[in-house]
């Protein structure tokens, strides 16, 4: 509505008011409090990080001791990964490209 930043990308039925009321009816104040409160949970959490640190850590190692090893182990995911995408791939590439082609066709036939 404030640009023709899209133009005809996004079409909307002519008689459909959704546009103007997002863009003209909600108050500022309103469109404005998303980048409030994300201004007031940085900075907290910074102040928090920044001062109180060791109270956390123990609050994290003593009462949620299992969220937070799940949690920094990155939710397992290198393990998953590792396990049922990698090992699988090296083991394709043993299998089948070293000793099926290289040790079993190109030996056959020769270089």
């Amino acid at each position: 509505m404030g640009s023709s930043f899209w133009n005809n990308s996004i079409f909307t039925l002519p008689n459909s008011e959704g546009l103007l009321i997002a863009e003209f009816g909600v108050p500022f104040s309103i469109k404005l409090m998303p980048v409030i409160f994300s201004i007031i949970g940085g900075s907290l959490s910074f102040i928090i990080y920044l001062f109180y640190s060791k109270f956390v850590y123990n609050i994290q190692t003593v009462y949620f001791k299992n969220i937070y090893i799940f949690l920094s182990k990155k939710w397992y995911f290198d393990k998953i990964y590792n396990d049922f995408i990698v090992q699988r791939a090296l083991n394709f590439g043993y299998r089948v490209s070293y000793k099926q082609i290289d040790r079993g066709i190109v030996e056959i036939f020769g270089p």
